[in-house]
C-alpha cells in the first residue's frame, strides 16, 4: 500500500471508531425520562415532609381533605394518622399504593433519606460505564493504528504452470 492509502485507511478506522464510540455512549447514557422521574421523586419527598409538618398534630383534629393537593403525577396525597403522628404518602410513579403497606416507589413522610439518593448512585455508575466503554474503544483503536497497519501486497506475477 502506498503512504496515501495507509493514511486513508487510518482515517477511515478513526472515523468508524469515533462513530462507534458515539453510538455506545448514546446507548448507555441515562435517558431524559429517568431524570424527569428523579426530579418528581425529589419534589414529592420535599412536599410530603412539608405537608406532614404543616398539619396540626392535635389528636382531636380531623384529617384535612387533601384531594385538592396532588403529587407530581397528578394523584392526591394519602394522609393517615397513627399513634398520634401524621403520615403523608405519595403513590409514586406507578400511581398506586397497596391497601396494606407501601410499594417500593412510594414516597412518605417517615422516610429518613430522599429516594433520589439511590437513583443518583445508579445514574453515576451508568455514566462512568458510558464514558469508559468509548474511551477503552478509542485506546484500543490508537494502539492498533500505532502498531502498524498490516501491509497488503498484490502479486501481479501469477505463475500458472501446470
Amino acid at each position: 500500500m502506498s503512504r496515501l492509502q495507509t493514511q486513508g485507511f487510518r482515517f477511515v478506522v478513526c472515523a468508524v471508531s469515533a462513530a462507534v464510540c458515539l453510538a455506545l455512549f448514546l446507548l448507555i447514557l441515562p435517558d431524559f425520562e429517568e431524570t424527569r422521574t428523579e426530579a418528581r421523586m425529589g419534589h414529592a419527598y420535599r412536599e410530603v415532609h412539608e405537608l406532614a409538618d404543616s398539619i396540626d398534630l392535635d389528636p382531636d383534629s380531623p384529617i384535612l381533605d387533601m384531594t385538592s393537593v396532588v403529587d407530581p403525577w397528578g394523584q392526591p396525597y394519602h394522609i393517615t394518622k397513627t399513634d398520634g403522628r401524621i403520615l403523608v404518602i405519595c403513590s409514586g410513579p406507578n400511581m398506586s399504593t397497596p391497601t396494606n403497606g407501601l410499594d417500593n416507589d412510594d414516597v412518605h413522610s417517615d422516610m429518613d433519606h430522599s429516594p433520589t439518593e439511590a437513583l443518583h448512585a445508579a445514574k453515576r455508575r451508568r455514566l462512568i460505564f458510558a464514558l469508559s466503554i468509548p474511551v477503552i474503544w478509542l485506546i484500543c483503536s490508537i494502539i492498533y493504528l500505532r502498531s502498524g497497519v498490516p501491509q497488503v501486497t498484490t502479486d501481479n506475477n501469477c505463475n500458472t504452470e501446470a
